[in-house]
């Protein structure tokens, strides 16, 4: 084992390139863990959750029950919205896929 000595100015100055790393780390991190509100999923997953037909989920778009936005021939729905149809009650009947 060696012993590395340093000048205390270098050894502050590489405790504080430690600090922005850490910062930049815990930063990037959260960045992978949206809220509900930038998630957005598939028919057939927000379908399963709500245990409602892909037919139904056409007729809630249809209504205007539920907002959407199309990413190519897809459409996808935010995370919180699903909730919150569930939370009024909507696709608490039967599946019917």
């Amino acid at each position: 084992m060696e012993i590395i000595t340093m000048e205390s100015e270098a050894y502050q100055s590489l405790v504080d390139r430690i600090g922005r790393i850490e910062q930049f780390v815990i930063g990037a991190t959260a960045k992978e863990h949206p809220n509900e509100d930038d998630v957005w999923i598939g028919t057939q997953e927000a379908c399963q959750m709500m245990g409602i037909s892909e037919r139904t989920m056409q007729q809630y778009r249809t209504d205007g029950i539920i907002s959407y936005k199309h990413c190519g021939k897809f459409c996808r729905y935010r995370l919180s919205d699903i909730k919150s149809l569930k939370a009024q009650g909507y696709g608490t009947g039967q599946r019917d896929i």
